[in-house]
Order: C-alpha cells, then structure tokens, then sequence
C-alpha cells in the first residue's frame, strides 16, 4: 500500500510555493539589486556563501531537515541561467519537472523488457531474489522500529553530548534523500526566476485572468486530484504491481502537489485584489518579510519544547496537539513580526545575513 497523508497535500505543496520565489526572484530583479552594487554577481555569491553557511550549523547541530544548505547549493546552479531567455527557463522546468516519472517508467520499461527476454533461468533467479527479499523485509523494519525507538529516547532524554551525536546519525541517513529533493527544488527555483522575469506579480492587477485560469486548474488538477491519488493510495492492495503503485505516487507528488501549491499562490494573489483580504493577509507579509528570523525561530522554539536540554516533549506531542502548536507559534509570529518591522528595517537574521553579504553594518532602524 502506498502511504500518503491529508497533511502532505498541505505542507509539501506550500514547501514548493515557499521555495520558488527566493534564489529565482533575487536573481531574476538582477537589474534592482545592480543599482546597490557594482557587481552582482559577487553580491550573489556571498550572499549564498553565507545562507551556506547558516545552514550547515542549522543542519549539523540542529535540525535534519534544514532547507537553508539545500537553497544555497541549489542557488549557486541558478546562477548558470543567469542569460537564459524565457522560453529555455520553462523548457528546462518541465524538462526537469517529468525527469523522475520519465527515469521511473523508463525503469519499469527496462525491467519488462528484461523479462520478456528472460531464460527459464534467469526467471528462476529472479523469483529467489524476490522471495529473499520479502523474507528479509520483516528484519528490515524491525530495524527502522529500533532506530526510531532511539531516536525517540535519545531525543527527549539524552545528554547535549547524546543528542549531538543523534543528530549527525539523522544527517548521515538524510544526505542520499537530497538528490531527488534538490531535482525538486531546483524545478521551483527556475519557475521563481522565470515568474520574476515576468513581471506576473508585480502586475498582478493586469493579469487577473491569468490568475483565475491557474486557480481552476489548481483546484481540479491539485486539490481534487491530490484527494484522488490519496484515496487510491488508501485502497490500493499492497500486492498490486509496482509499476501502478509507481503511478499513483507520482501522480500525487509530480503532478498534483505542483498544481496544489499554484492554487494556493493564485488564491492569495485574488484574495489582494480585494481591500479587506489585502488587510487581513497583510502581517503574513511581515512574516515573509522575516522569513529567516521565523524559520530559525521555529528550531529555537521546537528544540526547546521537544528536545531533552529543554521540556523533552520529542515523541510525547500527538498530530492534534502538534497542528495546535503550529497554529500558536505562527499566531504569535504574525503580530511579532508586524511589531518588529514597525520599528526596523529588517529581521535579526536578515539584518546578520546583509550586514556579511555586503560587508558592513547595515542600517538596522527606521531612523537610520
């Protein structure tokens, strides 16, 4: 049975709308930030030496799933598409958007092929491989069990010493997983720098018709189906072949999720056009705004809650209690980061990140 969750329709769709605009838009407004230096390209690179930088220490000593490293490998890649014209940007994002469902059936198509052509022999073989395998699958699992089980244990009750240790081992075990996610992210990353160059949402207002189409087809093509391959993946008997399995699972996250998190972006962008939505979305900008701050905010207040240096919580909070959670924190940051930027320029971690890009202490209040 392929496993998906309600909540993957949610999180990894807004991770793609999240990840776009970043590296893509602050290479594709090029022309704007040459007006505060004399050369891009060197402001670029440090600025994404230094994220590098930050996401290492966040991804060694804090946190496995720091995206912070992954956007600063994956943005120095953009920079090779610094003078692509348009028409090349998007054929390399759908170029690298069907690369894992063209790899995949192209594995499948192999191995049938392979089959066909088979001996009696080589039939016989494979058939022991496969039965080992399934005898070896209960081990394997138990295995997983184990390590999460200590990881669990370490986590909420180990020593600094301990719990440093664990999260080098959740490093190591992530590293292989970050191929296919940077594939991923990259495909988002040239659509933000396409989408920059467009000028889409700067003129939003022009472009309103444009932004209604994407709605509709985000919420049939993303919404619906998302709900669809979910509730197939539900159904689906775990004998059915691995090339349907293989189907639905990337339906869901190659082609539903991407159009799910478009419906999000063009819901937001109708909802602007209207004086009480622009309103009420308004301290969401101020998060944005702070982007940094608040995701660095999220390790520092989550190590606190669940890790054993702090309440020990890892492992005791169930998804009620944690989607409450959620809600609080991003509660209290939304009128935080609204306070903060009426006295500020920028964030604490944003004014850091500037202050060593450009080499010099910026100007950190409004008065300054």
């Amino acid at each position: 049975m392929i496993v998906f969750s309600p909540e993957s329709i949610i999180s990894f769709s807004s991770e793609r709308l999240f990840s776009s605009p970043r590296n893509g838009y602050f290479l594709g407004s090029e022309s704007a930030a040459e007006k505060g230096s004399k050369d891009f390209t060197k402001v670029y690179l440090r600025r994404l030496a230094i994220l590098l930088c930050i996401g290492l220490i966040h991804f060694t000593c804090f946190w496995w799933g720091d995206v912070l490293h992954v956007y600063a490998t994956l943005g120095f890649l953009l920079l090779l598409f610094r003078k692509s014209a348009q028409k090349t940007i998007l054929i390399w994002v759908f170029g690298f958007a069907l690369m894992p469902m063209v790899s995949t059936f192209g594995y499948f198509t192999f191995v049938a092929v392979k089959e066909r052509f088979a001996t009696e022999a080589d039939r016989t073989k494979e058939a022991q491989k496969k039965k080992e395998n399934e005898e070896k699958r209960p081990e394997r699992r138990q295995k997983f069990r184990e390590v999460l089980d200590r990881n669990r244990v370490v986590m909420s009750t180990g020593t600094i010493k301990e719990v440093f240790i664990e999260r080098l081992n959740e490093d190591r075990r992530q590293l292989p997983g970050e191929l296919g996610w940077g594939v991923e992210l990259f495909t988002n990353f040239l659509f933000g720098l396409w989408m920059a160059r467009s000028g889409l949402l700067e003129r939003a207002g022009e472009n309103l018709g444009f932004f209604r189409r994407v709605f509709w087809v985000g919420l049939i093509g993303g919404i619906l189906l998302s709900w669809f391959t979910y509730w197939l993946g539900e159904i689906m008997p775990v004998t059915a072949p691995d090339w349907q399995q293989a189907a639905v699972g990337l339906t869901h996250e190659f082609i539903s999720r991407p159009l799910a998190a478009a419906f999000y972006g063009a819901s937001i962008v109708l909802l602007a056009q209207y004086n009480f939505w622009r309103r009420a979305l308004a301290p969401m900008a101020a998060v944005g705004r702070m982007a940094l701050t608040n995701y660095l905010m999220h390790t520092l207040i989550s190590t606190t809650l669940f890790y054993s240096y702090g309440f020990g919580l890892y492992g005791k909070v169930g998804p009620a209690w944690g989607l409450l959670l959620c809600f609080v924190i991003y509660g209290l940051q939304m009128p935080f980061s609204v306070w903060w930027l009426n006295h500020y320029r920028f964030g604490p971690a944003e004014w850091l990140w500037r202050s060593l890009t450009y080499g010099k202490r910026q100007p950190m209040t409004l008065e300054a």
